[in-house]
């Protein structure tokens, strides 16, 4: 059979489950010796390297590493865009509505809020845009943590821009779509602890 370098197609068939130890060993060492396949998916060396995913290659972990490794250039298409525009980007083109982008636009209302909350405001509706456009699993609930958390950035964002019965508005909504996943899943994205501040108005 004749050799063939890692392709982007190739990376969507490592996020399904059923691969063998042995093949996730192989490809490690593919991607440190060969320069065109670290070029697709140099990535996920950088994963491992910094504990982000496990060295078995679980799907579900080189999937968030891929999307939250994208979030900055998806950005950068979107920055200069006017806020609306933005939305309406991220309700007509589907290669917007990642986990990463959503993660991303939470920190960057974080960033602005000090400084300039109208901005952290457009950026948290935005964040709660593209995580409620996300299509969720058939174990979907993982998903409802990321959305409840987008809207504890709105809760944030709404608070430093003084609105707040709207702040108020999207405390119930993150609660409402928070808590049934958290007591399903619990912690395990690690965002309880800002979730908990933001949602308490302990963010400063």
């Amino acid at each position: 059979m004749k050799d063939s370098h890692l392709a982007p197609k190739d990376v969507g068939l490592l996020m399904k489950s059923d691969r063998e130890e042995v093949f996730a060993r192989l490809l490690l060492h593919l991607l440190r010796v060969c320069p065109e396949c670290r070029a697709v998916g140099g990535f996920i060396l950088e994963g491992v390297a910094a504990g982000k995913i496990e060295e078995n290659l679980e799907g579900l972990d080189i999937y968030l590493c891929k999307s939250r490794s994208d979030a900055p250039a998806l950005w950068k298409e979107l920055e200069d865009e006017l806020p609306e525009e933005r939305k309406a980007i991220v309700k007509t083109e589907k290669r917007f509505r990642t986990w990463g982008l959503t993660e991303f636009l939470c920190e960057r209302t974080l960033e602005r809020a000090p400084h300039d909350p109208a901005a952290a405001l457009a950026t948290a509706e935005l964040a709660v845009e593209v995580g409620m456009r996300i299509p969720g699993w058939d174990d979907g609930d993982w998903i409802e943590l990321l959305r409840g958390y987008s809207w504890a950035h709105l809760v944030h964002a709404r608070r430093k821009s003084g609105d707040l019965p709207g702040a108020w508005q999207a405390f119930v909504r993150a609660k409402e779509i928070w808590n049934p996943a958290f007591a399903r899943y619990g912690n395990v994205l690690g965002y309880e602890e800002r979730f908990s501040a933001l949602m308490a108005g302990n963010d400063e």
